[in-house]
């Protein structure tokens, strides 16, 4: 199986080892080796997560997005160091430079942009969960996955879960948007 990309890679974040653009459908040529598990994207970043429990990471790495201790950008794909253990599900989102990995053993670790600091190289936490790690850690706290709701139990007004949600998304009289924050 192979990977392919394309589109604005002026950071690397295609992982041709390039800074190239390309318009059409270009092999990810740093991980042309790897079987790759899953993959999510970050803003001009992606992190991989070999099937191996290996994680890479390419593209900006301003932030410290990239894991290697510094913030030098990555055109290729970079390993995060073998020490840390086997990894079985990576988390990023484009809304936040914040990366998080969760190894075999339970552990959670972050690196990139957590709150307002840079932490340069992956950090074990003390949490057990990608989602948690993105709730205390991501400026702004934010999910790193879409929300799923299921509700066979309709809420105390009368009806579900998400239609209260889309209730929520109503317009003022200045036709301005009304937001909302849902928490657990």
């Amino acid at each position: 199986m192979n990977l392919y990309g394309w589109g604005y890679n002026a950071l690397g974040q295609l992982g041709t080892n390039t800074g190239t653009n390309y318009a059409e459908p270009i092999q990810v040529t740093s991980l042309k080796k790897v079987v790759i598990k899953q993959i999510v994207c970050g803003p001009n970043f992606f992190l991989a997560l070999s099937r191996s429990g290996h994680v890479y990471a390419c593209g900006e790495g301003t932030s410290g997005q990239i894991g290697k201790g510094d913030v030098a950008n990555a055109t290729g794909a970079t390993q995060l160091p073998e020490k840390l253990g086997s990894f079985s599900q990576v988390a990023a989102t484009n809304t936040s430079n914040l990366c998080a990995a969760l190894n075999d053993a339970g552990e959670v670790y972050i690196w990139g942009r957590c709150r307002f600091e840079l932490v340069k190289s992956p950090m074990k936490t003390e949490l057990s969960s990608l989602d948690d790690a993105f709730a205390c850690y991501s400026s702004p706290p934010v999910t790193w996955r879409p929300l799923s709701i299921v509700s066979a139990v309709p809420n105390e007004y009368g009806g579900d879960v998400l239609t209260s949600l889309k209730n929520c998304l109503i317009e003022d009289v200045n036709a301005q948007v009304v937001h909302f924050v849902v928490t657990f």
